[in-house]
């Protein structure tokens, strides 16, 4: 998966990055979850220590189901 496609099918929290990537942190949502515009505090706290947040955007209703799950393997293989 490239770049461009992952931030189409996830937020992805380079901006907030301090230094360079250490860890690559995945934060789900569950029921009902949808965009997302901003880190929340703990994201922050994750990209100051060298966190690249990812939150991937799947069907509110798609909770790791085989596509999800597809889906999010691919963009780990790729980060």
């Amino acid at each position: 998966m490239n770049p461009k496609i992952i931030k189409e099918v996830a937020w992805v929290g380079e901006k907030y990055l301090k230094g360079k990537i250490r860890r690559v942190v995945l934060s789900f949502h569950g029921l009902g979850g949808g965009l997302k515009t901003w880190p929340s505090s703990e994201e922050l706290d994750w990209a100051y220590r060298g966190g690249l947040v990812v939150y991937p955007y799947y069907g509110p209703w798609a909770w790791m189901n085989r596509q999800a799950s597809a889906m999010i393997d691919e963009m780990v293989v790729s980060l």
